[in-house]
């Protein structure tokens, strides 16, 4: 067995999360996947928080990764808040959701109004209207209610994600 001190472990988390030493700016897209996402509720606070862990990063060049190159992602996760992945690893972070098959969100759905059927519809709906390319919160709510013939969807997408998140 190896023993470790507080103090290695410490500099390997650091190190794992590109606080000390940082990473450099081609290998930006490490520090979102080493840590697992980057919280996103507030976007100026994600982008400071690979700011810090990326050496000569910019905010500029995390909304470019994220709108013009699409090599991060924004969409909800891990406690029902908005995170910026790799698009890479947003498979990964789908199937482990795996927000079909769970009570909790089953429930969630009924607290809408929507039955089994119409939540099965929702989710069909979903892929299908991305295949255009990406969409804001009001938009996807828009075309899933259109899609899907529930009016009621549009609240769903559209309810607050701490409400969401209480359920996670």
């Amino acid at each position: 067995m190896i023993d470790f001190k507080w103090s290695q472990v410490h500099a390997w988390r650091m190190a794992q999360h590109g606080l000390a030493p940082r990473f450099p700016s081609p290998d930006f897209l490490q520090a979102v996947i080493r840590t697992g996402g980057i919280q996103a509720q507030v976007m100026s606070a994600a982008e400071l928080a690979l700011c810090t862990r990326v050496e000569g990063l910019s905010p500029h060049d995390v909304r470019s990764a994220l709108w013009q190159e699409h090599r991060l992602v924004k969409t909800w996760a891990m406690r029902g808040t908005l995170h910026l992945f790799s698009v890479t690893d947003l498979p990964l972070y789908v199937a482990a959701r795996d927000w079909q098959h769970t009570t909790t969100w089953s429930n969630y759905f009924a607290e809408f109004g929507l039955s089994r059927a119409q939540q099965e519809a929702f989710l069909a709906a979903i892929p299908h209207v991305l295949e255009e390319g990406p969409l804001t919160r009001a938009q996807l709510a828009d075309a899933v209610a259109k899609q899907t013939g529930v009016s009621r969807a549009r609240d769903f997408i559209l309810s607050s994600s701490l409400q969401a998140g209480a359920l996670l």
